[in-house]
């Protein structure tokens, strides 16, 4: 399953989620102080924003590994 990310800036990788039943949109207000120093990573979680839903992800870590395929290489270890 793919995932809406934005990418937008240069340098260091910064990802940012939003919290439950919220999307991308809330990080808005902040881009204009992170973009000049971060590449910052936008990404919608499964069934919010323009991602289609999907059935109830039960675990922290199932939905760590939807967003580690939204991204070239996973964010953590």
């Amino acid at each position: 399953m793919a995932l809406q990310v934005a990418s937008l800036g240069s340098g260091p990788d910064l990802v940012l989620l939003h919290g439950w039943g919220f999307n991308n949109a809330v990080w808005q207000a902040l881009l204009p102080l992170l973009t000049p120093h971060w590449s910052v990573h936008l990404i919608d979680l499964p069934g919010h924003g323009a991602n289609v839903a999907v059935p109830l992800m039960e675990t922290i870590a199932a939905v760590a590994q939807h967003g580690d395929s939204a991204t070239a290489s996973p964010p953590h270890g």
